[in-house]
């Protein structure tokens, strides 16, 4: 066998391959460009570069389980498209690397269909090359290849669309697909291929009479065969991902035009004219430096009229060079006779007009929304020299003009991307200072507040998120439970306690009052600071639930005994009436002290608001202890406040009061939406219990002892002890699989989360399960193990109380589905009718049934 060795291997190098040169070319710059706007916070935040929607995109493109997949409307199939393989990538890879690649393989793939596009018009191939350089380095292409968005795709499908018209006119079957293409990624990009392919049918080949008649009858038909495909597809994508919305109802696009607001002020007009048009024409090729505005939410960075004024001159000289193939393109099209695709530039101008009809509407991302016509132009022009190529010095002067122009652009927008990429990257503030003085010694007052007080998460809304580019990324900053980065949902959840909230977020204040939790407000300047968060200090032991005489209720009292009878598949559903509140209201058999009341509903069906009475005595009056509440904040895990997710639960806590009744009351609302409450967990004072911080060396040491691979414990446990395990190294390293939430850890590539939903979480069991419970809560879980027969030993360590099996009471018949599932509070009881089936080895039939019936009597 012949050896191989390098000399061979470059003898097999495809040399006279240009196509292959610059894909392979364009495919290393849009990688590091990827690498190099990835290493900002642009990926992190929606809306930080250019109104992208980076963070957003990029959960499209690699989740595939996940609430997100709603932007159908304007974008259809997007998901359906990209997702799969986005989603396969992720697997293998983080979440970036699994996006650039993405990326890379788009751009790549438009340079290959774009160099083909330029040969198909008759172009040779040194001008076809020079083109083909030229549109890989227009600023949209550079910009929208080194970051997550879906204009790229967009950028594609019309480049794709200019091959089938120019490859294929007229042709229904092909122009189909490539119409599902640009349907699919911008439902308006549609509008440009029916025009292109109305274009097609005028081309010199076609003889038949009545031309226009038949042009009209073969696009009608077009549009109807993509359309019904698109609605099946539509009902499909519903089908994989239920919060999809559907195209083709009025009402999403209605709900779109609204919130994007109509310009109708005739001076507001003319000036978005002549901006859309420096967009249009100028901006999307050659780029100047860009205009910073705080102002405008978090999208500091901007591109207007008034950019005009701060190009460089080396931009200039690249203007100058494309204003002159500009003029030389469209005196072409009308005064050069023979014009072989005069049918594919009207067609173009159509689409032009088009866009300039949608884009005077609505919409306000200009420079984004190039990727939708830059080729068209370049298309355009290269199609009026092809006649004219013919004169040898005519093809001399557009070579020559073309290579010193494109030299220019790639010089000109490198220092473009460069300095879009370093407005956000660490330690690259100066610009931001220059323009905002007053705002950055804001920024910069705040920021020593902060680091001093070794906080570096701060939870806000999106209008203040312009300070995670001032403190210079050393703090992040996230949305309460609105936030699209995965990255930032990740460092939020794994957070301890050096967090603040900026201002009153999601009415914190009123959480923290309800749930006598400690905080601290500094001002700074007009910006209010909360921060040294603590939980109550005051521990909780559950009320005996043998002490509950009677369990009362505004609707359906019979079904109110669910609320406490630890059984999943039970539950009390309020009264759907408007103007009337709900309530629940228990009795006690002796007086009791009561502290804390925790809310659980199987469905997520909690109250938008509600509030605490208690009677002392039978006779007396009811009294009030907590102001109304809102279920929509937050709950405490541990030593810290967590939200949203499936362990969320509402609570309300307060200093302990002797009574003998306690009501919960379930204020009316609006939207007229009853309670559908699983659980209700009543709670007295208890005795005092190590903190959780000093306690996870012990818990740490008892997973190792005890061989534990799987752990069901609250949120902040299972967060601490998935930080401590990834930790770990060499000998220490210890594989346990934490139930953390799906909605944050989606993107972990190593973990096998379940399918994210409202309903709590299975309990499967194995040799090594463990369950991890706080004192507190022991009492159902331990009740709901003996009510299934599995026994599992308890150790204590510090708030917890660990369930685990012993080797010699391991039963093979306990593995798998255990019928339990775990709430975030305990362990609760599910398929209580088929408790006969399940396996119970320590209990016989008629031990179960006389529990049953005592449940029943209770």
């Amino acid at each position: 066998m012949k050896q191989m060795n390098i000399k061979s291997i470059i003898k097999k190098v495809p040399y006279k391959n240009r196509v292959f040169w610059l894909c392979l070319g364009f495919a290393i710059i849009y990688m590091a460009l990827g690498w190099r706007m990835a290493d900002t916070l642009v990926y992190d935040y929606d809306g930080l570069l250019f109104n992208a929607n980076t963070a957003r995109v990029a959960e499209d493109l690699t989740a595939f389980y996940t609430e997100a997949h709603s932007d159908t409307t304007m974008h259809p199939f997007f998901t359906l498209l990209l997702n799969p393989l986005g989603s396969f990538l992720n697997i293998f890879l983080p979440v970036t690397a699994s996006v650039i690649l993405i990326n890379t393989a788009l751009g790549t793939l438009m340079i290959w269909v774009a160099y083909h596009c330029f040969r198909l018009l008759g172009l040779p191939r040194h001008q076809s090359t020079l083109w083909t350089i030229l549109t890989g380095c227009t600023a949209s292409n550079l910009l929208i290849a080194s970051i997550p968005e879906r204009h790229l795709a967009a950028s594609l499908s019309i480049t794709l669309m200019c091959f089938f018209c120019i490859k294929y006119p007229g042709r229904v079957g092909k122009f189909v697909w490539i119409g599902l293409l640009t349907f699919g990624i911008t439902i308006t990009n549609f509008a440009q291929c029916l025009i292109m392919f109305f274009a097609s049918l005028f081309n010199r080949d076609n003889k038949k009479e009545h031309l226009l008649r038949f042009a009209l009858k073969k696009t009608l038909q077009f549009g109807i065969i993509t359309l019904i495909i698109a609605v099946g597809l539509s009902l499909i994508q519903k089908q994989i991902w239920p919060n999809a919305d559907y195209f083709f109802l009025p009402e999403s696009h209605i709900e779109e035009a609204m919130s994007s607001g109509i310009q109708t002020n005739p001076e507001l007009s003319l000036y978005r004219f002549f901006n859309l048009s420096a967009h249009m024409f100028v901006f999307n090729i050659v780029a100047p430096t860009t205009f910073i505005d705080l102002g405008d939410k978090i999208a500091p960075l901007s591109l207007s009229l008034k950019s005009m004024g701060s190009f460089r001159h080396i931009g200039w000289i690249s203007i100058s060079g494309w204003t002159l193939l500009l003029f030389l393109g469209f005196h072409l099209v009308f005064f050069r006779k023979h014009n072989k695709w005069f049918w594919l530039q009207m067609g173009i101008h159509g689409c032009l007009l088009f866009n300039v009809v949608v884009h005077m509407l609505y919409g306000d991302a200009f420079f984004l929304s190039s990727a939708n016509w830059t080729f068209l132009i370049l298309i355009m022009v290269s199609s009026t020299t092809v006649a004219a190529n013919k004169s040898r010095g005519f093809r001399i002067t557009v070579d020559t003009l073309l290579t010193l122009m494109i030299m220019a652009v790639i010089l000109n927008n490198a220092l473009f991307i460069d300095d879009v990429s370093s407005y956000f990257r660490y330690g690259s503030s100066m610009k931001w200072q220059m323009n905002h003085g007053e705002q950055w010694e804001k920024a910069k007052l705040m920021e020593r507040f902060l680091l001093k007080n070794q906080i570096h998460t701060l939870f806000a809304d999106n209008d203040q998120k312009w300070f995670a580019y001032a403190a210079n990324q050393s703090i992040k900053v996230v949305n309460i439970s609105d936030e699209n980065s995965p990255s930032l949902k990740k460092d939020a959840e794994l957070m301890s306690e050096n967090y603040a909230f900026l201002d009153d977020i999601g009415n914190v204040v009123a959480f923290l009052t309800n749930s006598l939790g400690s905080y601290t407000m500094t001002s700074i300047d007009d910006a209010d600071f909360y921060h040294s968060i603590r939980r109550p200090h005051l521990p909780l032991a559950p009320a005996r639930r043998k002490n509950i005489s009677s369990i009362r209720a505004s609707h359906k009292s019979r079904d109110a005994y669910a609320v406490s009878d630890l059984n999943m598949d039970t539950q009390w559903v309020g009264e759907n009436t408007s103007g009337k509140d709900n309530w629940i209201e228990f009795s006690f058999a002796e007086r009791q002290q009561v502290a804390c009341v925790k809310l659980f509903s199987k469905d997520g069906n909690y109250p938008n608001n509600w509030q605490i009475d208690i009677r002392e005595t039978p006779t007396s009056n009811w009294s009030t202890v907590t102001s109304e509440m809102s279920s929509g904040g937050y709950f405490w895990s541990g030593p810290r406040i967590f939200w949203s997710g499936k362990q969320f639960h509402p609570e309300a806590r307060f200093l302990p009061i002797l009574t003998s009744q306690i009501r919960l009351t379930f204020s009316s609302n609006s939207k007229n939406t009853p309670p559908a409450l699983s659980e209700v967990r009543i709670y007295g004072p208890g005795d005092p219990f190590p903190s959780e911080m000093t306690a996870l060396p012990l818990l740490m040491e008892e997973l190792r002892e005890k061989k534990i691979k799987r752990l069901y414990s609250e949120r902040w446990a299972a967060n601490a002890v998935y930080k401590e395990t990834t930790a770990l190294r060499g000998k220490r390293r210890m594989n346990i699989e934490t139930l953390l939430e799906p909605y944050v850890f989606q993107h972990e590539r190593s973990r096998k989360q379940p399918t994210p939903e409202r309903t709590p979480y299975p309990v499967c069991l194995s040799k090594h399960t463990a369950i991890l419970v706080r004192n507190e809560n022991a009492d159902s879980t331990r009740a709901c193990l003996n009510e299934r027969g599995y026994k599992m030993r308890e150790t204590t360590i510090g708030p917890w109380i660990l369930f685990d099996f012993r080797g010699s009471e391991w039963n093979n018949t306990y593995a798998g589905d255990s019928k339990l599932y775990w709430s975030g509070i305990s362990c609760f009881l599910a398929e209580f009718e088929k408790q006969e089936v399940t396996s119970c080895p320590s209990q016989d039939k008629d031990q179960i049934d006389n529990e049953k019936a005592e449940g029943n009597r209770k």
